[in-house]
C-alpha cells in the first residue's frame, strides 16, 4: 500500500489506523514490539480560519431560512 497519491489528511488518516491496529496487536500479544510508535503522519493543515463563517454569512443562512420557518409554524399552528 502507498500513501503518496492521498492528500495530507488522508495521509494522517491511514497512519493513525495502521498505528492503532499494531498499538492492539501488542496489547493482545501477537506483536511484542510497538512498531506503530516510530511512524510519523504529515503535518496537519490549519484551515480552521477557512471554515469560520463571518457575521455576515450567518445573518445570510438565517434569513434564507426564516421563510420555510414561518410556513412551518403556520402549518402546525392550523394542525392544533
Amino acid at each position: 500500500m502507498t500513501l503518496k497519491g492521498l492528500s495530507p489528511s488522508s495521509q494522517r488518516t491511514a497512519i493513525a489506523t495502521i498505528e492503532s491496529l499494531v498499538s492492539f496487536c501488542c496489547k493482545i500479544g501477537v506483536l511484542q514490539d510497538n512498531v506503530g510508535l516510530s511512524m510519523r503522519s504529515p503535518n496537519a493543515r490549519d484551515a480552521l480560519n477557512e471554515r469560520i463563517l463571518s457575521e455576515q454569512e450567518v445573518q445570510a443562512m438565517i434569513d434564507k431560512e426564516l421563510p420555510l420557518l414561518s410556513s412551518l409554524r403556520l402549518a402546525l399552528s392550523r394542525s392544533n
